[in-house]
């Protein structure tokens, strides 16, 4: 008998577990209300991949800049990247692709080559925090595969971070610094398994891109079925309820779609009462309506 491609097989056990799922319709998912598309441009390229809100700011990590955290402002026909804070990393090849923040200003920043948590201080001090999660990670599955490592990142009410590993497979890990610089994750759990089967392409598995919490709510960003996602509460660590919203219907529109649409997606998520805010990582590539355009989007939107 032949062999089965890794493909096919990764794809057929991801459908035989969701179908352990109540399956939701695209049709069944409401849309996010376009409140503004807009365009964001920087001193130089920039990709960004991570987003957080603080205090009505938002703030955004690229994965190809590893010194600099940026500020976001919004303008009324464009949003402008300005960089809000310099540092010299422990390392090289960063790629930072999820950001957070404490009361008192500092910035917990993931790496997904170091598979590790970055401490920023306001002042640009900058050092590791906590353990390689890779070491606890792996066994269960997860942070295996190169570049599809950790996405998200967010500071839960307890103290404990929340981080999210984004696909092959896809899970949550919870760590508390209370617990030690080396101590291992309170809890963690690969989470191949979706109810949201039914909004991925065929040639898609399930993912996280980013995580957001706002007040007593917690979401996660689906990037490959276009979503955004609530988590609630399970044990020690969440699962993905029955509540999501889709933003295909603005990815997908001629006028903000990318050539590459591999490429051209939300990669950051932050939310702030009814408003979602999603920034797009276009990997520096053209948009279809103007192939003059590398510039990434912020999508403005509100739930319905």
């Amino acid at each position: 008998m032949s062999k089965i491609c890794p493909f096919i097989a990764v794809f057929l056990s991801t459908m035989l577990l969701s179908a352990c799922f109540q399956m939701e319709s695209p049709e069944a998912i409401p849309k996010l209300k376009v409140v503004k598309v807009l365009p964001v441009d920087s001193d130089f390229p920039v990709e960004p991949s991570g987003m957080v809100m603080h205090a009505g700011v938002l703030y955004v990590v690229c994965d190809k800049t590893d010194n600099r955290i940026f500020r976001l402002e919004i303008g009324e026909d464009r949003a402008r990247m300005w960089t809000h804070l310099r540092f010299r990393p422990p390392a090289r090849s960063m790629d930072y692709e999820g950001v957070t923040i404490d009361l008192a200003g500092n910035f917990y920043v993931v790496s997904e080559y170091h598979h590790r948590i970055l401490r920023v201080t306001p002042a640009g001090d900058a050092e590791w925090y906590g353990p390689n999660f890779k070491t606890f990670a792996e066994p269960e599955g997860m942070l295996r595969r190169f570049n599809a490592g950790l996405e998200g990142i967010t500071l839960l009410d307890d103290g404990s971070f929340l981080l999210a590993a984004e696909r092959e497979e896809r899970g949550l890990i919870r760590w508390h610094p209370e617990d030690g610089e080396e101590a291992s994750p309170r809890a963690l759990e690969a989470m191949p398994q979706t109810r949201f089967t039914a909004a991925l392409a065929f040639w898609r598995i399930p993912d996280f891109a980013g995580l957001a919490r706002d007040g007593d709510r917690l979401f996660a960003l689906f990037r490959n079925a276009h979503l955004v996602v609530e988590l609630e509460p399970d044990g020690d660590l969440f699962a993905e309820s029955d509540r999501a919203w889709s933003y295909a219907h603005v990815e997908n529109d001629p006028r903000y779609a990318y050539v590459e649409e591999r490429f051209g997606q939300a990669e950051g998520i932050a939310v702030n009462g009814n408003r979602v805010y999603l920034i797009v990582d276009n990997n520096q590539g053209p948009r279809l309506a103007d192939p003059e355009d590398i510039r990434p989007l912020l999508y403005i939107l509100e739930f319905p």
